[in-house]
This record gives C-alpha cells, sequence and structure tokens, in this order.
C-alpha cells in the first residue's frame, strides 16, 4: 500500500512545470510532457481538461506553462501559496500574459473560432463604449481565457 504526500500547492505547480519541457518542431519551439513523468497520467488529464475542449495546441501548452511559471515568480520563495492569494493575483497575471498586437490577438481568434465567446460576456458587453475598437474586445476575451485556465489549474493543485 502506498501513501500519498501531501504537497504545498507551490510544490505541486514546481513539479508540474518541471514535467512541461520545450522541444523544437520545425523552426518553433513547443511545449511537451516528459515521457517519463512520474504524474503523467493526473497531468495528462489536467492538460486535457485546460484545453477546455479544444484540441491539443501549442498556446494552450505555452500558456499553461507560463501560467504555472508567473504564479510561482508573483510569490517568490517566502510568501505561502494559497488558493485565495493566486485566485487574486491570476488577473493581474492573465493581463500581463495576453498578446498586444492586434495580429496575433485576431490570429489567436481565428486559430479556433470557439474562442469568441466570451464566457462572461456581461462584464465585456458593459465595458463597451464608442472608444472601444475590435483589438481591445479580443484581448479582453483572451485575458479572460487565460484567466479560466489559471483559476482551474490552481483549483486542481488545492482540491486534490
Amino acid at each position: 500500500m502506498t501513501t500519498q504526500v501531501e504537497m504545498s500547492l507551490r510544490d505541486s505547480l514546481k513539479l508540474f512545470s518541471s514535467n512541461l519541457i520545450q522541444q523544437k518542431r520545425g523552426e518553433k519551439f513547443i511545449r511537451v510532457l516528459k515521457e517519463d513523468c512520474p504524474n503523467r497520467s493526473e497531468y495528462q488529464e489536467l492538460i486535457r481538461s485546460l484545453h477546455m475542449e479544444e484540441l491539443p495546441n501549442d498556446w494552450r501548452y505555452e500558456t499553461i506553462y507560463e501560467i504555472t511559471l508567473c504564479l510561482l515568480d508573483y510569490f517568490g520563495d517566502e510568501e505561502e501559496l494559497t488558493f485565495d492569494n493566486c485566485t487574486e493575483a491570476l488577473y493581474e497575471i492573465s493581463d500581463n500574459l495576453a498578446d498586444y498586437s492586434n495580429s496575433d490577438l485576431f490570429q489567436w481568434l481565428s486559430d479556433n473560432p470557439s474562442r469568441a465567446s466570451f464566457d462572461d460576456d456581461y462584464e465585456i458587453i458593459n465595458s463597451i463604449d464608442s472608444t472601444v475598437d475590435l483589438g481591445y474586445i479580443a484581448r479582453a476575451r483572451q485575458v479572460e481565457e487565460i484567466n479560466i485556465m489559471g483559476s482551474n489549474l490552481i483549483y486542481h493543485f488545492t482540491e486534490k
């Protein structure tokens, strides 16, 4: 009988990020899960859920990795990572990770048309005025998507 050791949120995020490695595909570097990862089936299921019904794609893998690193960097080694303080920091992290270039944002939307729908359209509709352009709306959508992924990632490691 094996006993599972309870890991802190910080340790869980560190272990998870250390198993997302960079590989070269053609001219591009991509993130993949290590083949010999000790928690491979758990991590595969987590990554699958963070793709939120999209097929596996490089943007999701890279964003999952970046969210993990940003959470660890945001708090440094001293402050305890909790569900509450991580979710509070997540909007700032999501905003920093989102693209600013309209062409990158529109490419991101065109890569998967299902990304065009807001999960919570009430907030964005109420923030639209005559100064808001399509780039602003596309960026708001990407920030929302990153925030949802980050929330689900944090929840996974705090609720197991």
